[in-house]
């Protein structure tokens, strides 16, 4: 007589599977929605008594909301990049599309001694800022854990009926 040996999923790695596949689709979705980039264009900057003025034009949606960031860059090493800590204006989320916006960048509390060199130059980054995305994400988490949760409860009850002891059989005799 030929024996068939069942193949069951774990309920721990069932439940574990779908709960990141689930995470997975959310945060790609997430993710995909926040790749919005609108044209960021004329960046210019001045330098007086320590303050930096870098302005602006973003191209958008004046209703849109947006997240403005700043970079310092350096032409000649293209691995210099700092993101300036003390800034002000517009920058961070908000209303930022329009022409002429400024960002205000105290230099000399991020860098006391100034910065040596001539080919610094900015960029600013603008993404739109979608409403609602958060939602979806937490609202597919707290599914996938009660698909979860409802998975091991029936697979773990169904396998517990079938074998009625909850350890393992002993091993076989040596030959």
């Amino acid at each position: 007589m030929k024996r068939i040996k069942k193949f069951l999923i774990k309920p721990g790695i069932f439940s574990l599977s779908l709960f990141m596949l689930t995470v997975q689709t959310v945060f790609s979705q997430s993710i995909s929605n926040n790749s919005n980039s609108d044209n960021v264009e004329n960046v210019h900057y001045t330098v007086t008594n320590g303050k930096v003025f870098v302005s602006y034009d973003l191209l958008g949606n004046s209703d849109q909301s947006y997240k403005v960031s700043l970079t310092l860059r350096k032409a000649d090493n293209k691995s210099f990049v700092y993101i300036p800590k003390t800034v002000s204006g517009d920058i961070g989320e908000g209303r930022f599309a329009g022409n002429n916006k400024g960002i205000i960048w105290e230099i000399k509390n991020d860098f006391p001694d100034g910065i040596s060199g001539e080919d610094f130059y900015f960029v600013v980054q603008a993404e739109k800022v979608e409403g609602g995305s958060n939602i979806f994400m937490w609202a597919g988490i707290g599914i996938a854990a009660i698909v979860a949760t409802v998975t091991y409860i029936i697979v773990g009850s169904s396998r517990d009926a079938n074998n009625p002891k909850s350890s393992f059989p002993p091993p076989p005799g040596r030959p």
